[in-house]
């Protein structure tokens, strides 16, 4: 090797790319950027603390089990009418015990509304938890979870965090609202609940 081409600078161009190729190949070591690197992931996928994870990995737990024992249900043979004739029915005539009275201020509910908003709820919560929730309150019409679609956003078609569920009857939207203020939970967060400024 020649002193001259040995003290050559490297052309500015190959540095570059050089460290182009050195970010890409450090970027996709990692399996959570790799899957964002080929569109397999979406960064509202992405949980972001240890506890996300922990509750996530719990409320899965708890899915599974529930399937399993829906499943046992279904396969369990029907007992026979002989093994319920020792059993007395419950009598109608008495109150199921009312469970204690929190100290909480319930906000009034617009008359004849149908439609209560849910807000800060989890990114990954959909229709059929959310009607587990409320559908013991009455019928449900319509749960609708809007999503963002703004193309430019990391959180696109991922859920804005609201939700609106919609009841049949006024009466139900009440009821549920007054039941469930300031007290339901989802996976740990307390979800927020006010009624819809108008019904959609």
């Amino acid at each position: 090797m020649s002193v001259q081409t040995m003290f050559e600078p490297t052309p500015h161009y190959l540095v570059v790319e050089s460290l182009a190729d050195q970010f890409r190949k450090l970027l996709l070591a990692d399996p959570i950027e790799k899957a964002l690197w080929e569109g397999k992931l979406l960064w509202g996928d992405i949980l972001c603390t240890p506890e996300e994870e922990e509750r996530e990995r719990v409320y899965r737990k708890q899915c599974e089990a529930e399937e399993t024992a829906e499943r046992a249900a279904a396969a369990a043979p029907a007992l026979s009418a002989s093994f319920f004739r020792g059993f007395s029915k419950p009598s109608r005539t008495a109150a199921p015990a009312a469970p204690a009275a929190l100290e909480r201020d319930v906000p009034a509910f617009p008359a004849g509304r149908l439609t209560l908003m849910a807000k800060n709820l989890p990114r990954d919560i959909d229709v059929k938890e959310l009607r587990i929730i409320f559908e013991q309150y009455g019928p449900i019409r319509d749960i609708y979870i809007p999503k963002n679609m703004d193309k430019s956003s990391p959180y696109y078609l991922t859920i804005k965090g609201f939700a609106l569920i919609k009841f049949l009857k006024p009466d139900d939207s009440a009821r549920a609202f007054a039941a469930q203020y300031a007290l339901v939970s989802i996976r740990g967060k307390n979800i927020a609940l006010e009624p819809a400024s108008a019904d959609r």
